[in-house]
């Protein structure tokens, strides 16, 4: 195992996350990018009541029982900045590549330093058990990707079911390219060898977890 992926190791084993499986490419290329408008917001799993204010999170603030929050805008012609915020208030900053393979679409994340406007808005924390729930995963720098669902009242986001990844490549049901370190899979697979993959996954329930259901705020 090279240097670069025993480091990545260290880090995927301490703040593993069930459903998120680390690649060191993405899952795009430019010709399978889009752009989907109706994605552009703020988007929550809460039925709370929520005002603008909630969405300017301080360090100082105290507050709790905060809804969970996404917000995607645009950053270029074809991805998105994606700030999410979890329960507890703490804010991440990513670049998402939504991908159409067939009649599929899948995010790809990738976690990006705020700029000085994002951390006069929300709460970034960078160390220890303040960092933000999604974030802990993107320690180092790779790839996770989730089946995406858009629909006129909410969006389905569905992360790739680890177990059954483990069970595909125990059966020797597929070959892509990945590391194996303590049973913790690493995809190390070019993007093409990625979507062919998720192309023939994509429609198979088994394949993902329960979605997470989000509702347009603003």
């Amino acid at each position: 195992m090279n240097t670069k992926l025993f480091v990545l190791f260290l880090f995927v084993s301490s703040f593993f996350i069930q459903g998120c499986i680390p690649s060191l490419h993405p899952l795009y290329t430019k010709d399978k990018l889009v752009f989907i408008e109706d994605l552009l917001g703020i988007w929550t799993n809460s039925d709370m009541p929520l005002e603008e204010k909630k969405l300017e999170i301080t360090l100082n603030d105290e507050e709790k029982n905060l809804p969970e929050l996404w917000s995607f805008e645009k950053a270029d012609d074809d991805y998105y900045k994606l700030i999410h915020v979890d329960l507890n208030g703490r804010a991440a900053r990513f670049d998402v590549h939504v991908v159409q393979l067939g009649e599929n679409y899948f995010i790809d994340f990738f976690r990006e330093d705020p700029n000085k406007k994002d951390l006069e808005k929300y709460n970034f924390a960078f160390q220890g058990d303040q960092i933000n729930d999604m974030e802990a995963f993107h320690l180092m720098p790779v790839h996770t990707f989730a089946k995406l669902e858009i629909t006129d009242s909410h969006v389905n986001i569905s992360m790739f079911d680890h177990e059954f990844l483990e069970k595909l490549f125990k059966e020797k049901r597929i070959r892509l390219k990945h590391e194996n370190v303590d049973g913790t899979i690493v995809l190390t697979a070019q993007p093409e060898e990625l979507q062919q993959f998720m192309m023939k996954y994509g429609d198979d329930e088994d394949a993902f977890l329960d979605p997470t259901t989000l509702h347009r705020k603003f």
